[in-house]
């Protein structure tokens, strides 16, 4: 890649997302897992929440042609929170290493804290991904 990341990005760069737990995403809802568990929030909206809040730190800030896409994910569960509930999901920009950006993140509610993960967001000409993708779809 031409273009270098650090000219843009700089760890503790943050971003902090919040909603508040709708019944879509509780896990009765969700349509997979235990639906025993009611109205406690599924995990994947920590993962969403994730996402979004890793957009928000890159923004707009990336060169025309370029864009991210996430590489991993994890999330570590601490706590439940539930339907109505206001969840916050903050992200920390901690490591530029070439084309990859890699974030800390925190989740709480309103009592306090119910998780923690890692995001990494790889930097891709957009060309070349949907050059990839077409290799792939020819492949069938």
């Amino acid at each position: 890649m031409m273009f270098d990341l650090h000219t843009v990005f700089t760890p503790g760069m943050d971003c902090t997302v919040r909603r508040t737990v709708t019944l879509a995403e509780t896990a009765a809802q969700a349509g997979y897992g235990n639906r025993n568990l009611g109205h406690v929030i599924a995990p994947h909206v920590y993962i969403a929440m994730m996402a979004e809040a890793t957009l928000g730190v890159v923004g707009h800030r990336l060169p025309e042609g370029l864009t991210s896409v996430a590489r991993s994910m994890e999330f570590t569960h601490t706590a439940p929170s539930c339907l109505g509930m206001q969840v916050s999901v903050k992200v920390t920009l901690t490591v530029v290493n070439g084309e990859r950006l890699y974030f800390d993140a925190q989740a709480w509610d309103d009592y306090g804290t119910v998780g923690y993960g890692k995001y990494e967001r790889t930097v891709v000409h957009i060309g070349k991904l949907f050059e990839r993708v077409n290799e792939r779809l020819l492949k069938r």
